[in-house]
């Protein structure tokens, strides 16, 4: 048996890594830096990762990070943690993404504006149909929600777009509520388990959402 099949062997009918494609991500704090991970440990190789920022240390204790990574930038040491934990190089892009065509991908979003994070991203991929899948993650508190859209699917686009509303509209999150780690956590293995299912059976759940204190599903 070769290393690649001891490796995956016992999650094959769950994901085959050589059925992996390229992933592109934006958003390397909470849930990204913990997507990013996910995805890599399932076997996902091909991966791109954006984001301009630096860590902070309020970003320790919900993200991949430790407290040495505090003030360097976040897709460099994402690279670095997850090149240490999973073997996988994953491609950083240390700036802001702001317009541009993405392809033959599945695009994870795990930003925080609406404005100039989500909604430039979703004029990316609305009716590709080299984009798989996108993920768009959002959070707060203990809540979780992770919208999973075939983007040149009509009834997607139409549901999708009802939940894109502006920033103004957008709940506001209470300081000492941003978020918690199972928070991060649960978000970013949505977006593995809907990214390697699309590429198996090609049928996901479009939207989930829950709240992880309470252990019941949001309504």
């Amino acid at each position: 048996m070769t290393d690649w099949k001891a490796n995956y062997a016992h999650q094959l009918k769950l994901f085959d890594p050589r059925r992996s494609c390229r992933i592109v991500g934006f958003g390397a704090g909470a849930v990204g830096s913990w997507a990013a991970f996910f995805l890599a440990k399932e076997g996902f190789t091909d991966i791109t990762w954006w984001d301009d920022d630096v860590i902070k240390s309020h970003n320790v204790p919900m993200s991949l990070y430790g407290p040495s990574d505090v003030g360097k930038y976040k897709v460099e040491r994402l690279q670095a943690r997850v090149q240490e934990l999973t073997g996988v190089s994953i491609k950083p892009v240390c700036e802001k993404y702001q317009h541009g065509t993405l392809s033959n991908c599945i695009v994870v979003s795990c930003v925080d504006l609406m404005e100039k994070g989500r909604k430039p991203l979703w004029a990316a991929v609305k009716n590709n149909p080299t984009v798989k899948l996108f993920c768009d993650s959002r959070v707060a508190a203990a809540y979780t929600e992770v919208l999973s859209v075939v983007p040149y699917e009509r009834k997607d686009i139409i549901r999708y777009e009802t939940l894109l509303f502006s920033d103004k509209k957008a709940a506001r999150q209470m300081c000492g509520e941003h978020g918690i780690v199972y928070g991060s956590v649960n978000a970013a293995r949505v977006i593995a388990s809907n990214a390697a299912k699309i590429l198996m059976d090609g049928a996901v759940p479009w939207r989930f959402a829950e709240r992880c204190d309470t252990l019941e599903r949001a309504h």
